[in-house]
């Protein structure tokens, strides 16, 4: 029901975004979250259609993190500060992780500055998604890599906004969004997904021996959903090598 209600709600906001001739780097924040989160339970429910019925493969490797993990990962690493399009300092002082059904989605909330006038302050939010996890190839740590698709600024003055207050909000508005990807590119994760396999022994009980074996495994990110605030991770195993 709630993922039904999402759905129309989500339409009818493209519906009208599309009736405006919008296009979507001119969407707040909040519709560009909004569009992708239907986009999200979409494939949601077209992978669960190909799987029959299960949102997640059972023939896979399921690897499960949790909201709160990645946020302390996020917490671990502030502030984060950047300069963008070499005239602008960024520094985000607050994380916010939310693995909603259908989009995960990290928020940076922070004050931007010129970089020639440090006391010409704004409030900025930056929102990223979690777009893409792969295997580090030579830790196995998952990587999960992030994507900025929109910022917005603000006045940090109640009353009395300065000319060039005003202008540095009107300028990072109107930045493009990739020149923030730098502030935040990629997250790590700390779990670690093994390359092989080991097979224990057996016997000597009932005359056969068999001696310990491990078999290469080489392992590939199949699919990525975000749900319950948690990331359900689809990993594809396969033997790359003989058993030692």
């Amino acid at each position: 029901m709630r993922a039904r209600a999402l759905l129309a709600t989500g339409l009818l906001a493209a519906s009208v975004a599309c009736t405006r001739g919008e296009s979507l780097a001119r969407l707040s924040a909040e519709e560009q979250t909004l569009l992708r989160r239907i986009k999200g339970l979409e494939a949601t429910l077209a992978s669960a259609k190909r799987n029959g019925g299960h949102i997640v493969p059972f023939d896979q490797i399921l690897v499960v993190v949790r909201q709160r993990l990645i946020q302390g990962v996020l917490d671990s690493a502030l502030p984060l500060e950047q300069v963008v399009a070499q005239k602008y300092l960024i520094r985000a002082t607050a994380a916010h992780v939310l693995l909603e059904d259908g989009f995960a989605i990290v928020e940076l909330e922070g004050r931007a500055s010129l970089v020639e006038q440090p006391d010409v302050l704004a409030e900025v939010k930056v929102y990223a998604a979690l777009d893409v996890v792969d295997l580090d190839s030579e830790s196995g740590s998952l990587r999960a890599r992030v994507k900025v698709f929109a910022v917005e600024a603000r006045s940090t003055q109640a009353l009395g906004v300065s000319v060039p207050v005003e202008q540095l909000v009107e300028d990072l508005s109107r930045q493009q969004v990739e020149a923030f990807a730098p502030l935040l590119s990629a997250i790590d994760i700390p779990v670690k997904v093994g390359d092989d396999i080991t097979l224990p022994a057996m016997g000597p009980e009932g005359g056969v021996t068999i001696g310990e074996a491990r078999i290469p495994l080489g392992a590939v990110v199949e699919d990525v959903k975000s749900f319950r605030h948690r990331l359900w991770i689809s990993i594809r195993a396969t033997r790359t090598g003989k058993a030692q």
